[in-house]
């Protein structure tokens, strides 16, 4: 979350990671819908619902890269 709640960066681990790029386009297609239900939920809460960023959390394809090279 950035400090005025505008802005809220989220990171997701996919699997497979191979299907990242249809589950990142259907976000992407579908954040004014998860952004709504968002609202619906924090409503009494926060004042502005924050813009969402879906980001992909590469890190475990990133560590078991690395394992393979070590076997």
């Amino acid at each position: 979350m950035s400090p005025d709640f505008e802005l809220a960066k989220i990171y997701l681990s996919i699997f497979p990671f191979d299907k990242h790029e249809a589950v990142m386009e259907a976000l992407r297609e579908n954040n004014w819908l998860i952004r709504k239900a968002l609202g619906t939920r924090v409503r009494n809460q926060l004042r502005h619902v924050p813009e969402l960023a879906f980001y992909v959390d590469d890190s475990l394809e990133y560590i078991e890269a690395i394992d393979k090279l070590l076997k």
